[in-house]
């Protein structure tokens, strides 16, 4: 099993793609349908239209892991998955995040965006 998978959405080179790390509470990956409903959404909420790689996996759920990764690309989106609903994290709120994720390194990262956002896990 990887601990982190990438799937990109385009031609642009993953370095070079808008990153997106979808969480999910057993770090699961997403198969076409969802990858496009991941799309979809982003165009909807953002109004973007280029390339993404999109991240899924188990290593996500490691707050230092996550945190690291908004760190460096500071232009990355979150996707917060339930099982009802997914959330669509903005940009601006990456620093915050990591911040939140920082200081709670001991529960995972979709525990820590679940309290950041608010929602009560499932």
């Amino acid at each position: 099993m990887e601990l982190i998978n990438i799937q990109p959405t385009g031609k642009t080179p993953i370095n070079k793609a808008i990153p997106v790390y979808i969480i999910t509470k057993e770090g699961k990956n997403y198969n076409d349908e969802g990858m496009q409903f991941i799309k979809d959404g982003l165009k909807n909420h953002f109004g973007i239209n280029e390339d993404l790689a999109i991240y899924t996996g188990v290593g996500l759920n490691d707050a230092s892991v996550l945190s690291t990764l908004l760190r460096k690309k500071s232009n990355a989106y979150i996707v917060l998955a339930t099982k009802e609903k997914v959330g669509f994290i903005p940009q601006d709120v990456n620093e915050t995040i990591c911040l939140n994720l920082d200081d709670n390194k001991n529960i995972s990262s979709w525990e820590v965006l679940m309290r950041s956002c608010e929602l009560e896990p499932y």
